[in-house]
């Protein structure tokens, strides 16, 4: 569900940069849902000591009524939080204002000597769960201490009780401070994990380009969310099986990954990917023109780059996307490569053309579009 996630947010604005995922963007993911989970259940949990206070507390019902007006914005912060500095500071009013209204309960019923540490424990260890960071959540446990009316120097904790109250408050705030450091690091270890798994199921690991599984969803679900037009190219390396029997694998390798490195550069921005062996794709978004100028680009960057000492060459098939359909457009490419292949390599076809027309493309001799 994770990788999924992830392709759903790369594919929108096909970002091939994987690896650079904001830790802050994560972030927000992984603590927006336990968040506001603990802020609703803070206030349910305020109305339901209000509700069962003793009739006289109801004396504080417009002060109360503004700490749950201040509980229900810190809430709608978080909702509607981009990234977690916003979320951070919704769940902070929420607990905040979740403080001050036990407070007035607590004061009202003449309970705060004996409520107030158990109250303030349980903040402490179940805030450590929605808090980003171990500084975030010192910062906020400080204010809340002020916030809720303990006080040590009382009759009920200066008498026969010792340094039991100070101890209550120092063990829940250090087991809160544990949890909250061991959730922050193992948060930060679920992102790393997360994205070296994403670079594995999604990166070609010999051309470094994106493979054939995220160019295939990640173009798919653009065209069905209509962010996306233009053409398809597929390329192929020229004659490529003849440099792994004269020159070996190795020679073969090299010329995948200069050809990926080529591809990578002339296509940066755009949705490409190796599909296997020596083919690859590129989408190229605009008019037929913008296809041709980077379909040239590719064949003269190729041809123009001596690879383990030989000459490589490259043949290009193109067709416009008129469908949701990749597969289909996939195979009226494929159908133009095999044209370019036949009419002497190193070169460009379009498939299908909407006219009879027969040109050769400005930047080099060696394209030719014909007609299908």
């Amino acid at each position: 569900m994770i990788i999924a996630r992830r392709i759903n947010e790369i594919s929108g604005i096909l970002d091939l940069n994987l690896n650079e995922q904001s830790r802050k963007q994560y972030f927000l993911q992984e603590l927006k849902t336990p968040s506001l989970s603990l802020q609703w259940i803070a206030l349910t949990g305020l109305l339901a000591a209000y509700a069962v206070a003793p009739p006289f507390v109801l004396d504080i019902g417009t002060t109360f009524s503004a700490c749950v007006l201040g509980l229900l914005l810190g809430i709608l912060v978080s909702h509607l939080s981009r990234n977690y500095v916003h979320l951070n500071i919704g769940g902070f009013s929420s607990m905040l204002f979740a403080g001050a209204g036990f407070r007035l309960i607590l004061i009202a019923t003449e309970r705060a000597p004996y409520w107030t540490l158990p109250l303030g424990a349980l903040m402490a260890v179940s805030v450590a769960v929605i808090i980003s960071g171990p500084l975030m959540y010192l910062l906020l446990m400080a204010t809340m201490w002020k916030v809720l009316p303990i006080d040590l120097h009382t009759s009920v904790f200066a008498h026969g009780h010792g340094l039991w109250p100070q101890l209550l408050i120092g063990s829940a705030m250090l087991i809160g401070l544990l949890i909250s450091m061991f959730l922050h690091r193992l948060r930060h270890l679920n992102q790393v994990c997360t994205l070296r798994l994403v670079d594995m199921a999604y990166k070609d690991h010999l051309t470094a380009i994106p493979n054939r599984r995220w160019f295939m969803e990640a173009v798919t679900l653009a065209l069905q969310r209509r962010q996306l037009d233009g053409y398809l190219l597929m390329l192929d390396i020229d004659d490529f099986k003849r440099v792994n029997d004269e020159a070996g694998h190795d020679t073969g390798d090299a010329v995948l990954r200069q050809v990926g490195a080529i591809i990578g550069d002339v296509a940066a921005g755009l949705p490409h990917g190796r599909l296997g062996g020596e083919e690859f794709a590129i989408v190229a978004r605009g008019r037929r023109g913008d296809a041709e100028a980077i379909a040239a680009r590719l064949l003269q960057a190729v041809r123009a780059t001596p690879i383990a000492g030989r000459r490589v060459t490259v043949s290009i098939g193109a067709c416009v996307l008129e469908d949701e359909n990749i597969s289909r457009c996939m195979r009226l490419a494929d159908e133009a490569l095999y044209r370019a292949k036949l009419g002497g390599k190193d070169r460009v076809e379009f498939n299908p053309e909407p006219v009879a027309v027969v040109s050769r493309l400005p930047s080099s001799p060696h394209l030719e579009s014909t007609t299908s």
